[in-house]
């Protein structure tokens, strides 16, 4: 059975929807989680994590206006916990961020 996929859409005014969803590593039981970015503004974004948990080598994941970005494998090995990423240029509300979004990995 594979893992489950997520969609975290980019929401100009609002920011990353859902801001903090769970990937989870799955254990012996199956293959871990994926996550996907989907550009829902009309200028591109690049998202950069502090910490990378995927399978694929780290680096920047570019977005473009209306597209969605490649698929991110968890990489089952990674340590249970916060890993939050930024977006450029920011999509937070005037307001002000309530902070970095990010990923909640778990078994």
């Amino acid at each position: 059975m594979p893992g489950k996929n997520t969609t975290i859409e980019l929401v100009s005014g609002v920011g990353a929807v859902p801001d903090d969803p769970t990937i989870r590593k799955n254990g012996p039981k199956g293959p871990p989680d994926r996550v996907r970015w989907w550009n829902r503004t009309d200028r591109g974004h690049t998202i950069t994590f502090t910490n990378w948990p995927f399978t694929t080598p780290p680096g920047p994941i570019h977005v473009d206006p209306g597209t969605k970005s490649d698929w991110y494998d968890l990489y089952a090995s990674t340590p249970n916990g916060y890993y939050d990423y930024s977006i450029e240029p920011t999509i937070n509300p005037p307001s002000g961020p309530p902070g970095e979004p990010g990923i909640i990995i778990d078994d």
